[in-house]
This record gives structure tokens, C-alpha cells and sequence, in this order.
């Protein structure tokens, strides 16, 4: 439970995350055919009710991966579709950087 309103897990994912959870995988799947800077887009638009273009979603996400050492070009390649294991990690930590949850469940945190 994670107040009187709401049942973690009668919860669909999307109005999970919109609550500010996070979860990781130990398997992180590929997206083949969307390009992995739509999808952070699209996943930050939908958790801050906004609607941020490509420009200024670009000033928002460019930080984030300098910081994270990723190189810039992943942006424009589909999601972790040829992306190394270490690679898909530091694409899932960018993912939790940039949704700033308010709780993360990590899956084999050994990772």
C-alpha cells in the first residue's frame, strides 16, 4: 500500500510512475524503431504533465548524459538496440536521473 488511495499493485505501470516510482530490470529490454531520445521524451512529458519539444527537451537531457559519461550519439539510435550490458545500465540510470522518483525498486542491484 502506498497511502490510503492508492494499492501499488492494482496500479497499471504508467500511474505508477506518475506517482514517482521507478523500476529497473535485471533484463533491460530493447525498443527497436524508437529512437532512445523520443522515448526519454515521451516518458518525461508523460510523468511531469509537460510537453517539452525537441529543443527544449534537448537542453533538459544534453546535462544529464555529459554527467553520466554517455555518449551523446545513443540518443539517436533505437533504445538499447545494440547497447553493451553496461551500456543499458547507464541508459536506465539516465532514465532515473531524469524522472527524479520519489521511490526506485531495483532488480539485482549487484549491477
Amino acid at each position: 500500500m502506498l497511502d490510503d488511495e492508492h494499492n501499488i499493485i492494482e496500479l497499471d505501470p504508467h500511474q505508477r510512475a506518475k506517482l514517482g516510482i521507478f523500476l529497473a530490470f535485471q533484463t533491460i529490454p530493447e525498443i527497436k524503431g524508437v529512437k532512445l531520445f523520443e522515448f526519454l521524451r515521451t516518458i518525461y512529458n508523460a510523468r511531469f504533465d509537460t510537453k517539452e519539444t525537441f529543443i527544449s527537451f534537448k537542453k533538459i537531457i544534453e546535462p544529464l548524459v555529459q554527467q553520466l559519461g554517455i555518449d551523446r550519439e545513443f540518443l539517436f539510435r533505437d533504445v538499447n538496440v545494440g547497447f553493451s550490458g553496461g551500456e543499458r545500465r547507464k541508459i536506465e540510470i539516465l532514465q532515473l536521473t531524469l524522472l527524479k522518483p520519489r521511490y526506485v525498486l531495483l532488480d539485482e542491484v549487484d549491477s
